[in-house]
């Protein structure tokens, strides 16, 4: 999520729940399957030979993060209300 709100491009395992919680493949971020070692070469060629072709990826995988991540506006608000909630009983 750290290199994903910095607007790193992330090539991860197909892992659900969670990575597949956040990353959605191709919109902001690539994933493959955890033993395919030659897509996983492939991905990763591409983002060293085509760094550009990925900004759009990149900008949405930031934007994912800010959305519903955010500590502030997103995160500590919904946490209050979890708390507030289980005092109300």
């Amino acid at each position: 999520m750290e290199a994903l709100a910095a607007s790193c491009l992330v090539i991860a395992s197909r892992a659900p729940p969670a990575i597949e919680e956040v990353i959605e493949e191709g919109y902001n971020g690539l994933l493959v399957d955890f033993f395919d070692h030659a897509h996983l070469a492939l991905q990763i060629d591409a983002a060293c030979k085509s760094p550009s072709s990925f900004s759009a990826i990149r900008d949405r995988a930031r934007r994912r993060i800010a959305d519903d991540y955010e500590l502030h506006n997103v995160c500590l608000p919904q946490l209050k209300q979890l708390l507030l909630s289980r005092i109300a009983g």
